[in-house]
């Protein structure tokens, strides 16, 4: 038969403190006793003598009976001076924890504390450290993640900045005056390479008028003005277009400035009603007072009349000012209508080729035509056909036409640079973002390496309690082993 003394006692470290109190190891009133010893242990604890040993108990963890016990055996060191004769000490240091240890003592208040202290660090404390220093090591994992996708998109934006810039051929130093400059710069030769293509049109142009005159039966009519008039001279100015002949002087255009200066973004938006008007006084001066008599005054009789033409088809001198100074392909208004006479051209054509395609012709039904018309073969008229689209295809060209903004229209530059900026903006605040995580990550690293040594310090303590009031309970039950299940060793 096994002895008493060997068979273990089993408690689970969760009911501890129940089985404790369920054993009258401890009265449900400790709680409000250990109150007083707390009180004592804080007051204690102000006067202490310098000693390494008693600073390690006191920095470590909360204070229980186990550590006033090891306070008491130092205190015997530093304090056995003050022992008297009869084995008394005169300190009251020790006098103060030798009552706190009494106390502990009474009604095994000291086993409740040391129970309900285990039991917190096992089911609380180290659980909670550990779940901390889970989620510390996950958002510092997502610290690094996003400050990589940070410099990735920073660096994607600017790339993307950089191609832009590249393609509209700009250094990206004062975006706005540097697309004007572009514009201004490479829009000239852009345009020559569309009037050279023009030059493929006369046929197709002669042809359309020939046909025109036959059906309508008038040798005057021109149906394509504008074209024939850039096939012959050129991309001439408005001014030579509309008047048929060259402008003695050419006063351009005051481009509207786009470049907006530092101190004046603010106001961009304002509206500017333009240079206030002087009227060179507080009145308005009408000519001479008038006479005595308040009759009107039409002049002398002898002073004969000067009567000046003032309506004109003409400017009095030949000066090409505002839009009639800009090239013809430059105007907007010029440059739709030549578009529209393309577009005009090419549906004629094409017309054309059908009819030929699906009417077979005959050589007499076209005796009484024009020799323009009597050649044309479906052949021919493909071939002006390939030439109107090559030319609608270089005046549609998504950089010439980006160019025409970029001359023409103010709003235009400025969104195209705000589009610039912002990727530019984007790309730098995705650099200082990563840097905010970086300090992020650098904080937590710095968080995870005070709570380990935490978690190692609670876990050192709580075996040494764990341990201590395994041999406390088991001296109450004649030494026998007592077994603390799910204590800190599951943990």
């Amino acid at each position: 038969m096994q002895d008493e003394k060997d068979i273990p006692v089993d408690i689970h470290t969760n009911k501890l403190l129940e089985w404790l109190i369920s054993r009258r190891h401890c009265n449900r009133e400790w709680n409000d006793k250990i109150l007083v010893v707390r009180r004592k242990i804080n007051d204690a604890i102000q006067d202490m003598p310098e000693s390494e040993e008693i600073s390690n108990i006191l920095s470590g963890s909360y204070i229980n009976y186990f550590h006033c016990l090891l306070i008491v055996e130092i205190l015997k060191d530093t304090e056995s001076d003050t022992k008297n004769f009869f084995g008394r000490y005169s300190s009251q240091r020790m006098k103060d924890w030798v009552e706190i240890v009494n106390l502990y003592k009474k009604d095994n208040i000291y086993l409740a504390e040391a129970a309900q202290f285990l039991i917190r660090n096992v089911s609380y404390e180290i659980p909670a450290l550990k779940r901390r220093l889970i989620k510390v090591q996950t958002m510092q994992e997502e610290c690094q993640t996003k400050a990589c996708n940070c410099v990735k998109r920073g660096n994607d934006l600017k790339e993307r900045y950089n191609v832009m810039c590249n393609q509209l051929r700009i250094e990206g130093k004062d975006i706005k005056s540097e697309l004007v400059k572009v514009a201004n710069r490479d829009l000239p030769s852009a345009l020559e390479e569309i009037v050279k293509l023009t030059h493929n049109l006369s046929d197709a142009v002669s042809y359309y008028d020939a046909f025109a005159q036959y059906t309508q039966s008038s040798e005057t009519i021109k149906t394509c003005p504008l074209l024939s008039h850039i096939i012959e001279k050129g991309n001439t100015t408005t001014y030579e277009w509309r008047y048929g002949k060259k402008p003695t002087a050419i006063e351009e255009p005051q481009t509207e400035s786009v470049v907006s200066k530092a101190g004046e973004e603010s106001n961009e938006d304002a509206i500017d009603f333009g240079e206030t008007i002087d009227f060179g006084g507080d009145q308005i001066d009408f000519g001479t007072e008038p006479t005595t008599n308040d009759g009107i005054d039409f002049g002398s009789e002898e002073e004969p009349f000067e009567i000046v033409d003032v309506i004109s088809n003409e400017p009095v001198v030949d000066v090409a000012k505002g839009p009639d100074a800009l090239l013809v392909l430059e105007n907007k208004k010029t440059r739709d209508s030549f578009s529209n006479e393309l577009l005009e051209l090419e549906a004629f054509l094409d017309q054309r080729l059908d009819e030929m395609k699906l009417h077979d012709v005959s050589f007499n039904e076209l005796l009484d035509t024009s020799s323009v018309i009597q050649r044309q073969s479906p052949e021919s008229v493909k071939k002006m056909l390939a030439a109107v689209h090559s030319v609608i295809e270089a005046l549609n060209d998504d950089k010439i036409q980006k160019k025409l903004l970029m001359k023409s229209s103010p709003s235009y530059v400025n969104r195209l640079a705000a589009s610039l900026k912002e990727k530019l903006l984007m790309s730098e605040k995705m650099l200082q973002q990563r840097k905010v995580f970086e300090k992020m990550k650098s904080e937590l690293r710095d968080e995870m390496v005070q709570i380990q040594p935490k978690i190692d310090i609670i876990v050192k303590r709580s075996k040494e309690l764990q341990k201590q009031i395994a041999e406390d309970i088991s001296k109450k039950y004649k030494n026998r082993p007592v077994n603390l299940m799910g204590g800190i060793d599951t943990v």
